[in-house]
């Protein structure tokens, strides 16, 4: 059960969501009373390469479930906007964290209806897939169109997914993964470490990289927060601690691990590690994932920091 405070919280939260949705909403249809669209809309429809139909659809969507977090601009300040953490998107600059495609390349459409229908975990934004196909791709329309990098650029490529080495043998994976992940990755120097400084000195050798000679005492800590491309302040998780915005799932792992997370330091590790070692990753960061919340997972820390 929520507690109190939590409870309080998200009625705040969600009486900010209405207001928003309300002042905007009320705005749009007083503005547009007796027209198709609005100027701003006008503008946005002749820069766009989807029929004008699809967009006054996804704009109605937008007004109704959208705006009060990521505003009627799409600039992410919407009137809930100041009581939320992490921020809503901003779309205007046409970036999208979890995507298929490297990072910093336009995201797909499918990238978008992705984090429609099943929203970001440990955000506030919600699931919206009891909306129907048809709505959900004009929202993705009208998104878009927020962005000029959208009217003047193509999609990326979606990186192919190879099959997964590791399918019948998880530990493998696990072991595998472990020492990519401390060895020529150094995925610790951004997330906590989860094994001895002699284990990764050791798999840096494995891998063929330099063994460090020394580490920060954040070792098997959540570094710093660093700025992403909103300017928000952000820090790479602890997997054992913080539920993962795009899904602890095999599949989502990997999708991430292969095509880094847009607008933030997270690399794109396809090309660089080899198909089977970023399944390896995903692999162990699906079994750090699987200790959030139980003792065993306070317990791997603790116990590192201790010797440390």
């Amino acid at each position: 059960m929520r507690s109190g405070t939590g409870q309080r919280a998200e009625r705040r939260w969600l009486g900010a969501v209405l207001a928003g949705v309300g002042i905007a909403a009320g705005a749009f249809f007083l503005a547009s009373c007796g027209e198709r669209t609005t100027d701003m809309d006008m503008q946005m429809f002749q820069a766009a390469t989807v029929e004008e139909e699809t967009l006054i659809r996804g704009r109605e969507a937008y007004m109704l479930y959208c705006v009060g977090c990521h505003g009627e601009n799409g600039d992410g300040a919407g009137a809930a906007a100041g009581f939320l953490e992490p921020k809503p998107r901003d779309f205007t600059k046409g970036t999208f964290k979890f995507a298929s495609v490297p990072s910093g390349d336009l995201a797909r459409d499918e990238d978008l209806l992705r984090v429609i229908q099943r929203g970001l975990p440990g955000s506030s934004m919600p699931s919206w897939r009891l909306l129907d196909d048809a709505t959900q791709r004009a929202l993705v329309a009208y998104i878009k169109a927020f962005s000029e990098r959208y009217t003047h650029g193509q999609a990326g490529e979606a990186l192919p997914v190879p099959p997964d080495p590791y399918r019948n043998n998880h530990q493998a994976g696990i072991d595998r993964g472990r020492i990519v992940y401390h060895g020529i990755a150094g995925c610790y120097q951004c997330h906590p470490a989860y094994v001895t400084p002699e284990e990764i000195r050791m798999a840096a050798e494995l891998m063929g990289t330099p063994p460090p000679q020394e580490f920060a005492a954040t070792l098997y800590e959540e570094k710093p927060k660093i700025s992403d491309l909103w300017g928000y302040d952000i820090r790479p998780p602890d997997f054992t601690r913080r539920r993962l915005k795009n899904g602890d799932a095999l599949e989502d792992l990997m999708r991430v691990i292969q095509a880094g997370v847009g607008g933030t330091a997270m690399p794109t590790w396809a090309g660089i590690l080899e198909p089977a070692d970023l399944w390896a990753m995903a692999h162990y960061v699906k079994s750090l994932a699987d200790l959030r919340g139980t003792p065993e997972g306070k317990q791997l820390l603790a116990e590192l920091k201790k010797a440390h």
